[in-house]
């Protein structure tokens, strides 16, 4: 058992606002998924207005790219750590209001008109082209699955339950009917105008399809730690949620190190091989470091370092997976490809977050039924917020518990980016993409596309 902790602070573990408590809730997925449908645009649009005038264009925009996107999901816990502190959660969503505003504006006075800016993903798209069907499949087989291993993992319905077993059911079903969509209208050819959401040509493409289980399996560790590590400094720790917040700087400055570094090492040359395994090996170190923290209630000074090892990993992952579907996609193709990409990054985050309430309940049921009334484990499977109707003996045994519960959860994190590893080697080329006969290709039809258009 860990030492007793300060009475000084005891209070802390009570007072933690809901949405900063609860451990893998819907409203954690639902965030994610806001996030699945924007993130995507945004490195898509980027991809839009690149100027393509050297051979470093991609990887440094691609850099630049993942930089903001690793600050930004690091960035998220410690303003929402403040928010909650000192005003009330819905804050958190209001500030959007503003920031869309200010973000649509944006883009509406800066995006380009001259076609020589642009990239051919998006010339003469209609939404006659949008796969409709498609998509409401994907996010039925995704939404589905995510309720189901959610709802099970928190015991409000049990596995075997008729409500679990439908929900993955359906999940599965959509997703034979994705795939039978897919073919019909690969099947069809150019008689049919819609663009696949998912076209089958990605999975025969070795490197393509290694990059989205790539993106999968870095989605898993990154959003289970961005929720559960703050969680661990409030409830082991005793720390405020600013100050749950703030331990994760080191995270957040060294991801957005590493998406930049592993942008500058491919900015001449394409190195995004040996980028993603060092990427992969780094988050398998810095997983394997965090799941060997103790269960103190003071906080081990080594966590800032592993943060450190683990942010560089993931920062390096962001901005190589875009630099490899930006080599190896075609060009028409790109926009698609980086919001599947960005896509199965979110699903591997949602399942991380779903299987880390699974990891604590279990430990919940193994550990705390000599403490606990079976009514008062049933409410913290719902809520960490119930240990304030605890005694401080039960809370001292919940606060072990749940060090011990991340512990766990790193440690499938770990051989999650074990097999990420593993999964890299399938990266390798003898011959690699060439960023200058990239750019080549990419500028004789861009002018091909001008000479067509004068000619109109």
């Amino acid at each position: 058992m860990p030492e007793p902790l300060p009475e000084t602070k005891a209070t802390h573990m009570t007072e933690m606002p809901v949405d900063e408590a609860t451990t893998g809730s819907l409203h954690d997925l639902s965030i994610e998924a806001e996030e699945a449908g924007t993130e995507p645009k945004a490195s898509s649009a980027s991809s839009e207005v690149l100027p393509q005038t050297t051979t470093g264009g991609v990887p440094t925009m691609s850099g630049a790219t993942g930089a903001v996107f690793a600050v930004s999901s690091v960035l998220g816990p410690v303003l929402g750590g403040i928010i909650c502190d000192r005003t009330t959660w819905r804050w958190i969503f209001l500030l959007n209001v503003p920031c869309g505003v200010l973000v649509v504006l944006v883009i509406l006075l800066s995006w380009p008109n001259s076609v020589d800016k642009r990239s051919l993903s998006l010339h003469k798209v209609s939404l006659t082209q949008i796969d409709y069907v498609g998509t409401i499949l994907l996010m039925a087989a995704t939404v589905l699955l995510i309720v189901a291993l959610q709802e099970a993992g928190t015991a409000t319905f049990s596995w075997s339950s008729s409500v679990t077993i439908g929900l993955l059911t359906a999940s599965g079903v959509s997703v034979l009917g994705l795939a039978g969509w897919i073919g019909f209208l690969e099947n069809k050819g150019e008689k049919s105008p819609v663009t696949p959401t998912f076209p089958s040509r990605f999975l025969r493409q070795r490197v393509m399809s290694t990059a989205f289980v790539v993106a999968l399996f870095t989605g898993f560790p990154l959003f289970l730690t961005l929720i559960q590590l703050p969680e661990r400094f409030q409830i082991v720790n005793n720390t405020s949620p600013i100050g749950a917040g703030v331990r994760l700087m080191p995270l957040l400055f060294a991801s957005a190190f590493g998406s930049s570094f592993a942008g500058f090492c491919s900015s001449r040359k394409n190195n995004t091989f040996w980028t993603l395994l060092g990427a992969s090996s780094l988050m398998l170190i810095g997983c394997g470091l965090m799941s060997s923290v103790s269960g103190s209630a003071s906080v081990q000074p080594s966590i800032y370092g592993y943060q450190v090892i683990f942010g560089l990993g993931i920062g390096m992952t962001f901005s190589t997976v875009i630099i490899l579907v930006s080599l190896e996609v075609e060009f028409r193709d790109f926009a698609l490809a980086l919001g599947i990409v960005n896509q199965a990054r979110i699903l591997g985050g949602v399942i991380g977050l779903a299987a880390s309430t699974i990891i604590f309940n279990i430990r919940v049921g193994k550990d705390l039924p000599s403490v606990l009334d079976p009514s008062q484990i049933q409410s913290l499977r719902q809520t960490l917020n119930a240990v304030s109707s605890f005694t401080e003996p039960q809370q001292e045994a919940v606060r072990y518990t749940f060090a011990q519960s991340f512990n766990d959860q790193l440690r499938i994190c770990m051989y999650i980016s074990a097999a990420c590893w593993i999964i890299t080697w399938a990266c390798w080329s003898k011959t690699p993409a060439d960023l200058a006969k990239r750019k080549e290709a990419h500028d004789a039809m861009i002018e091909g596309r001008e000479g067509t258009s004068s000619t109109e």
